[in-house]
């Protein structure tokens, strides 16, 4: 789906180039030549595979957490989508073996550096989201919720919300009122966090309207 992200980016007016998140973590020239990462996490979440041995799909790897660090910190700005942002970090969806370290350390980056923390992985339940404040005020959008053509769908969308005072809820799941995206203004340094896959929006312009508005943030 970079693809569908890099079309409504180019619509705005940036350039854009693709990598896997194993990619971004292993080689810094990726990071080097970035201003912004859209981190595109679709409905990624811990998963045991094989013998049930094995671990895989963890939303923020170790390695993922300290390059994102790394990239932050010299004043990249992150944009992160994901229907298991927040879950993956602080619950479970299948039957995954969680160290407690670990797990201390992902809620204390994702507060720490991304601005925001879990809430509950049930947040909506038809899909509508409004702005509510902020750069997304007077915004509504909708993504895909159950099975369709054109899209996977997202049943169980997170509820994030600001970490602390630097943050700020700028949309919510219209039907609960559970927050569903938030700004954060960190140290020289912006995200926007989305609690529901940008890609499952059920138009373009849906999408091109949440990243040109994420990328005019940004550059503030």
């Amino acid at each position: 789906y970079a693809s569908v992200h890099g079309k409504a980016i180019l619509k705005a007016g940036y350039p854009f180039y693709s990598c896997s998140n194993e990619a971004f973590a292993s080689d810094s020239t990726f990071r080097a030549e970035a201003w912004t990462v859209d981190l595109i996490c679709g409905k990624q979440v811990a998963t045991t595979v094989g013998n049930g041995m094995q671990q895989k799909y963890t939303v923020f790897t170790p390695e993922l957490q300290r390059e994102i660090r790394k990239f932050t910190s010299a004043g990249g700005n992150i944009l992160v989508s994901g229907a298991n942002i927040g879950t993956d970090i602080e619950d479970r969806i299948y039957p995954v073996k969680t160290d407690s370290v670990f797990r201390k350390n992902s809620v204390k980056f994702a507060e720490e550096v991304l601005g925001y923390r879990w809430m509950g992985n049930y947040a909506g339940k038809r899909g509508n989201v409004r702005g509510t404040a902020g750069i997304f005020n007077g915004t509504a959008v909708s993504f895909h919720n159950t099975p369709n053509s054109k899209c996977y769908c997202v049943e169980t969308p997170d509820g994030i919300v600001p970490s602390d005072r630097s943050g700020k809820t700028v949309m919510r799941y219209s039907d609960t009122g559970i927050s569903a995206g938030v700004s954060y203004e960190g140290n020289g340094y912006r995200t926007v966090s989305l609690g529901f896959p940008i890609e499952t929006l059920r138009t373009e312009k849906d999408i091109e309207t949440i990243i040109e508005i994420t990328l005019d943030f940004f550059e503030r």
